[in-house]
């Protein structure tokens, strides 16, 4: 690369991409944001009657529920959560050996699982 190259593109010799090309500065929103938030906008609903519910003085359902079968749902919840979250570690770590360091293969790991399961 010549001197005169280097000055006009110190990068190299690949252009250098905008700092953010997906702003649109001055032209409003598009569809795709207005269907994102129309759809967030539906999903919020059941979410705010149900808080709105909780502060409302009303014939006692919270009462009842918690009585009854709150408790059991708070607990599968967090298993629920603490499934995904181990299942979705172990998926990541088993990726991450075979693309970024290539030592171990997942052939390696999945034979030292066979060979550990009674």
């Amino acid at each position: 690369m010549t001197e005169a190259t280097r000055q006009q593109n110190p990068t190299g010799p690949f252009p250098v991409p905008p700092a953010r090309p997906w702003t649109r500065r001055g032209r409003g929103r598009g569809a795709l944001t207005w269907t994102a938030l129309a759809i967030a906008g539906l999903f919020a609903v059941p979410v705010l009657s149900v808080l709105v519910n909780v502060f409302v003085p009303g014939s006692g359902t919270w009462r009842h529920l918690a009585d009854t079968v709150l408790s059991s749902y708070v607990a599968n919840t967090m298993w629920l959560v603490l499934g995904v979250g181990v299942s979705a570690l172990g998926v990541v770590w088993v990726r991450s050996l075979r693309t970024v360091s290539s030592k171990v293969p997942v052939s390696a790991v999945s034979m030292a699982v066979r060979q550990t399961s009674p």
